[in-house]
């Protein structure tokens, strides 16, 4: 009677399981190779080691240009910071009753969100309203008519300044008058600008864009120019 030959022992490989398992595997790769294989790095793992990710935290979109993904980098071009965009619902109100309305400083206290040629708006029940108007009544009272405006002293209302002790209820022609006491120290008449403005301007000098300073005074990219170059208010 023929005995049976004995079938070769499968080779084993330990050690790259959970400890008490154990695999046959025929013909075996050997270790250096099985270890390539189980370590390589997935195509996800692969896209995120090469891909620059938005380097505004917690942000892990890819990057679109100026380091930021495309949401924060539309939103640093439309606003000039990749951060702003959308109000929180509820914030500007809040700002007005915590903050500005008990602000008690002698320095302008300027409004944070929206804002229409410098003057700070606010949108409440559908309908938009001037900062400087609510928090002129919040403080001192309605106005004393429907004509009243509500007047800056410190002459920086174009700026934003919502500062509830430089605001007060006068009349179109008092707010005016005021505007020009202000204005004295101009070298013309005709001219928009003081020469605080003008010294301000100066010193903004490569900060940001001319065309952006103008808009801050309510001048042109030109008369911006001018004022640097030293062509005009020597």
């Amino acid at each position: 009677m023929t005995t049976p030959t004995a079938m070769p022992r499968m080779p084993t490989i330990t050690g790259l399981l959970p400890a008490g398992k154990m695999v046959q595997i025929a013909n075996p790769p050997s270790v250096p190779a099985l270890r390539r294989v189980l370590t390589k790095p997935t195509c996800k793992e692969v896209e995120m080691a090469t891909l620059r990710i938005c380097s505004i935290p917690d942000c892990r979109k890819r990057v679109h240009g100026y380091g930021w993904c495309h949401a924060h980098y539309c939103r640093w071009k439309r606003h000039g910071d990749p951060l702003a965009g959308p109000t929180v619902k509820g914030r500007p109100y809040k700002f007005i009753h915590e903050i500005a309305v008990p602000y008690k400083g002698d320095e302008c206290l300027q409004w944070p969100f929206a804002q229409v040629n410098g003057y700070g708006r606010v949108g409440i029940n559908g309908k938009v309203f001037i900062v400087s108007r609510l928090i002129c009544e919040e403080v001192y009272g309605p106005p004393p008519s429907t004509a009243s405006e509500a007047a800056h002293s410190c002459g920086n209302g174009h700026l934003g300044c919502v500062n509830p002790r430089h605001l007060s209820w006068k009349t179109h022609a008092e707010n005016i008058a005021d505007i020009i006491d202000l204005n004295k120290g101009e070298k013309n008449g005709s001219a928009k600008l003081s020469e605080r403005d003008v010294e301000k301007i100066r010193d903004m000098k490569g900060k940001m864009p001319q065309r952006e300073i103008g808009k801050l005074f309510g001048v042109s990219q030109a008369c911006v120019s001018n004022i640097h170059r030293g062509a005009t208010w020597r």
